[in-house]
């Protein structure tokens, strides 16, 4: 037992007799000019590998011109890019000329001059420059108003559709797509219909019509009516107007349409309008489209 200890004391005496204390490097060993330089894998060589070989790959693109001479001398004899730019220099000398603003009053809005000085203009920048004009409530809503259409009517061939206030023909022009073939648009303003028939051409019948007139005995009799907005403009007349004309209005499509009207408006809730159309129609569908409340009433 003493052997023992005196053999573990001189053993843990000579360890350290023989231990050599080592300066730790201070601070980060990651940092610095003492930094401990980690060695890479050869996953991590081959990526700066590529990355280099990336660079390099972009200096040489860099180091030369993106089009040749003659490639640069072609493009700017491009007549396709010279007229678009002319176009497009002539459209903005021509805004540049209209007022920034331009309000229509709602006592002008039923009135056939208002109406043609707008699509006057819209036939001018027609012929000018090929602009369609502006689509009353967005392309989604004409979209959906179609799309009813074309469910709740499947003979494309055979049915007769008018549209009521056809405007730029924007509502023709989508039918004709779909396959409709018998289309009438009516309008009230020379204007419209002179826009409409240009936009469309001679295989679609337009016609110069008021439906809150006392005669339209002129007007055939179609299957389905389509008013997009029409009624809207109608009814922003004088409120000592409004009645009459909402009647005269009622009164035409109901003797002119023998099935469905698909009617769209913004200014007037769903009850008004049941309110303006019994006793003579009934709710059939609800296209479902974005509200707005003001007041109280959606």
């Amino acid at each position: 037992m003493k052997l023992s200890l005196i053999l573990l004391k001189q053993v843990s005496q000579f360890r350290f007799t023989n231990y050599v204390p080592t300066r730790r490097i201070p601070g980060n060993v990651l940092l610095g000019k003492h930094r401990v330089r980690r060695t890479l894998g050869q996953g991590e060589k081959r990526d700066m590998q590529q990355r280099i070989e990336i660079e390099l790959e972009n200096m040489a693109h860099l180091s030369r011109p993106y089009l040749t001479e003659e490639e640069d001398n072609l493009y700017e004899r491009d007549p396709v890019r010279r007229e678009r730019e002319e176009k497009a220099l002539a459209l903005k000398r021509r805004q540049e000329e209209i007022p920034e603003h331009i309000y229509l009053k709602r006592d002008l809005l039923d009135r056939v001059a208002c109406w043609d000085t707008l699509y006057e203009g819209e036939l001018n920048n027609f012929n000018e420059f090929g602009d369609e004009g502006e689509i009353w409530f967005g392309k989604s809503i004409l979209a959906k108003l179609v799309e009813t259409v074309c469910q709740m009517v499947p003979e494309t061939e055979k049915t007769t559709i008018l549209d009521i206030g056809t405007g730029n023909g924007h509502v023709i022009q989508r039918l004709l797509r779909r396959g409709f073939v018998h289309l009438t648009g009516i309008d009230y303003s020379e204007k419209s219909i002179e826009l409409a028939r240009t936009q469309i051409g001679s295989n679609v019948k337009f016609q110069v019509m008021d439906m809150t007139a006392t005669d339209t005995s002129a007007l055939d009799h179609f299957d389905i009516g389509i008013d997009k907005g029409t009624l809207d403009a109608i009814l922003l007349c004088s409120s000592d107007q409004r009645k009459g004309k909402c009647q005269a209005y009622v009164e035409t499509v109901h003797r002119h349409i023998k099935n469905l009207l698909f009617l769209v408006s913004c200014n007037w809730t769903r009850n008004e309008l049941l309110e303006f159309f019994e006793p003579r129609f009934s709710l059939e569908r609800e296209i479902e489209t974005p509200t707005m409340q003001f007041g109280g009433r959606q």
